[in-house]
């Protein structure tokens, strides 16, 4: 966002802004598609630390308290990975707002706070 303002400037022209901000939309699109893969990844990681622990019960039998704490450890893993779904998908959805508004109304903030510069107004 920054560098597509600085190249607008540069260059005198504020359409740059506009495009800068749907590619700012694009990358969240890709953020998506990385959570996608991630979902993924953490349904394959939850359904081993499930067979696991669900081996390591019949193979061997463990005092209660050792028990209780291999499956404390296995709910917080499975709550780190809840947090870093959420963290991926608030990421992506501020980028593409952001990245539209940008897209939107770029060029007409930049003229708006600087008409001088451009030699124009809207």
């Amino acid at each position: 966002m920054i560098m597509g303002i600085f190249l607008a400037i540069f260059l005198r022209d504020a359409h740059i802004v506009n495009r800068f901000g749907g590619s700012l939309t694009a990358l969240s699109l890709l953020l998506v598609l990385y959570q996608f893969k991630f979902e993924n990844r953490r349904k394959h990681d939850e359904n081993h630390f499930r067979d696991f622990a669900a081996r390591v019960q019949i193979d061997r039998f463990y005092p209660p308290e050792i028990q209780q704490g291999i499956e404390d450890q296995l709910r917080d893993v499975a709550d780190e990975l809840e947090g870093i779904r959420y963290l991926i998908l608030i990421t992506s959805v501020f980028i593409g707002i952001v990245g539209e508004l940008i897209h939107a109304w770029g060029d007409l903030t930049l003229y708006w706070l600087m008409p001088s510069l451009f030699g124009k107004a809207h």
